[in-house]
């Protein structure tokens, strides 16, 4: 490539090499630059990513936990009354036919 000089107005030579030179360079740590960037992004979405899995996960378990939990309840509850009609059959009549006064009541509205 051939030497050309100009001035830039205030007396100072500009080298074309020189320019093309330094516009490689720009070019070079623009590109460095865009592939840091990028790297840093990439970095951010997996931290994120795995925070956000990780309270899914966390969500998950707790949910399993109060629908065992609650099941666990059912149950109980369940075979308190089995042992209550068994033990008191009596007393479990009548209060299902007073239950059943009180539905019939609301459910016949005014």
């Amino acid at each position: 490539m051939a030497q050309s000089q100009t001035t830039n107005g205030k007396g100072a030579s500009v080298d074309t090499e020189d320019l093309a030179q330094q516009i490689e360079t720009l070019k070079t740590d623009l590109k460095d630059l865009t592939g840091v960037i990028a790297g840093v992004g990439q970095t951010k979405v997996a931290e994120v990513r795995g925070a956000a899995e990780d309270t899914l996960r966390s969500a998950r378990d707790a949910g399993v936990e109060k629908v065992e939990h609650v099941r666990a309840q059912a149950e109980q509850m369940g075979d308190d009354a089995r042992q209550f009609v068994q033990c008191k059959p009596a007393t479990a009549i009548g209060v299902a036919v007073g239950m059943g006064f009180l539905i019939g009541l609301l459910g016949r509205g005014r």
